[in-house]
């Protein structure tokens, strides 16, 4: 992205790029990076269970499995967009009209996830390991499912239509810590959308919990990659 906060053309090159991978590859990729966040012992089960759920699995599952890695990957993309420094901010009325619906497909896409561990795997793991590992693997599947609707189908939009807007927020927070320096947490967003960092440090002292501010970048009026911030008049 450049200073105007428009996306780079090698950026969007690099991120069209996802939808080539194999899609099995894909989805060993994203489970090996949530397990690199878990114990010795975790990371066994983890790997029984998805590799059990894989080799085992029936031709009439391939679609079904093919489907959820798209979903998977599109769910992912507000996170890779963050992997490279471009955090998304939605607006807050996305945010709440998306917000049931979004939690309507998380749960969908937890409970087809479960009927695949069970057809791919013969049945619902017994050991207590596996079973801890299955639970966490559903929940993770369920916030990239609501995250699918809630964020990522206003960064497609960002990424195809998107012009430089300006949108309104209320601080709920500062913050100065090593994920975000000089950075505000706003109001009425989900987790891990709702910071904008790196803000002028002379900007950044006149901000108290509770202001109003127009934080502009480029984007769509559902949300918009933050590159610059202003108070309310």
């Amino acid at each position: 992205m450049n200073n105007t906060g428009i996306p780079s053309r090698k950026w969007m090159e690099r991120l069209s790029t996802l939808n080539e991978c194999d899609c099995y590859a894909t989805l060993r990729l994203f489970y090996i990076q949530w397990v690199k966040m878990v114990d010795e012992r975790e990371r066994e089960a983890y790997n029984s269970l998805f590799n059990e759920a894989l080799e085992n699995v029936r031709p009439g599952l391939r679609r079904t499995i093919r489907l959820a890695c798209y979903w998977i990957l599109l769910g992912s993309l507000p996170f890779i967009t963050k992997i490279f420094g471009y955090g998304f901010l939605p607006s807050s009325s996305w945010v709440s009209s998306t917000n049931l619906l979004g939690h309507g497909v998380g749960l969908t896409c937890a409970g087809i996830s479960l009927w695949i561990i069970r057809r791919g795997g013969n049945g619902l793991p017994s050991d207590a390991a596996k079973i801890c590992a299955a639970f966490t693997f559903l929940l993770i599947i369920y916030f990239i499912g609501r995250t699918a609707i809630v964020i990522s189908l206003a960064v497609v939009l960002a990424l195809v239509a998107g012009r430089n807007v300006e949108l309104p927020f209320t601080i709920s927070r500062m913050t100065s810590g090593k994920g975000c320096n000089s950075g505000i947490y706003v109001e009425t967003l989900p987790f891990a959308f709702d910071s904008f960092c790196r803000i002028p440090k002379d900007q950044w002292s006149t901000l108290r919990a509770g202001d109003h501010v127009i934080i502009g970048g480029y984007g769509t009026s559902l949300g918009i990659f933050a590159s610059s911030l202003r108070k309310s008049d």
